[in-house]
């Protein structure tokens, strides 16, 4: 496998790994009305709490494991509030791709290459049984809590945290939380896809604070196991972290480069 095809991958596992965070309305489940009250209220206080800046950016050591090879790199995102999720690539300096998510398209440049691809965010959810949704993705990065629309919810707790379950009925996915019982932080998502053969699970560790002192997650741990591409694991550790100050964002696909399809 080549450095471009773990490029992609690695951009494509990102925006996969949105399947753990959307939106956040729910329904009754089988559960006592006392878990699903306390199950809701639980919700509701995260969903509070979110980090929610107009601005982000921040600097991400990038180790990506496969299969058939292991890669790693450094790269800057970038995110402006409900509207844009900007990526870039690079390895000993060099850019080796650009990523840039909109609200209705997502756009790739492959510098190994000399190659772009664009594709709309619903091509997007019909390839990867995801709904499209930007301001989903912009909450992974930020780390935000949020569980699937008119999902049934089940409140447990064990050795600290308090354990959510979440099911949708369309699509069909499960999603496991652990939140702290003290910090009331996120410490891991797991999501199970039976349609799709996928499993998603993402760990979240190194909790500090923000200049707004809000918690933050520098340290990311994503697992996949899917039908289509194997066991993938990719670790997202953050650094320099910026909230709420503008941030510089180009994109523009040279006049040499292909349209891949």
């Amino acid at each position: 496998m080549n450095k471009s095809t773990i490029l992609s991958q690695v951009f494509w596992l990102l925006l996969l790994a949105l399947v753990a965070s959307n939106c956040s309305s729910t329904k009754k489940g089988n559960s006592s009305n006392s878990k699903l009250l306390e199950a809701e209220a639980l919700v509701q206080q995260m969903d509070q709490s979110k980090i929610k800046p107009e601005w982000f950016g921040a600097k991400v050591q990038i180790g990506y494991t496969g299969e058939d090879q292991s890669f790693s790199a450094t790269a800057n995102i970038r995110m402006r509030k409900d509207s844009l999720v900007w990526l870039s690539v690079k390895k000993f300096g060099f850019e080796l791709g650009r990523l840039l998510v909109t609200r209705d398209s997502v756009y790739m440049l492959d510098r190994i290459n000399n190659e772009y691809t664009v594709s709309s965010l619903n091509t997007l959810a019909k390839d990867y049984g995801l709904p499209p949704d930007l301001s989903r993705l912009q909450d992974f990065f930020l780390g935000n809590l949020v569980v699937f629309s008119g999902s049934e919810l089940k409140l447990s707790s064990a050795d600290g945290h308090y354990l959510l379950e979440s099911i949708s009925s369309f699509p069909k996915i499960q999603t496991n939380y652990a939140i702290d019982q003290k910090d009331r932080v996120l410490r891991k998502m797991e999501m199970n896809d039976p349609v799709n053969e996928q499993k998603v699970i993402v760990q979240l560790e190194e909790y500090g604070l923000l200049e707004d002192a809000q918690n933050f997650s520098y340290l990311r741990n994503l697992a996949v196991d899917s039908r289509d591409n194997g066991k993938m694991q990719v670790e997202l550790k953050f650094s320099k972290v910026e909230i709420d100050v503008p941030q510089s964002v180009q994109f523009s696909v040279p006049d040499r480069y292909t349209r891949s399809k």
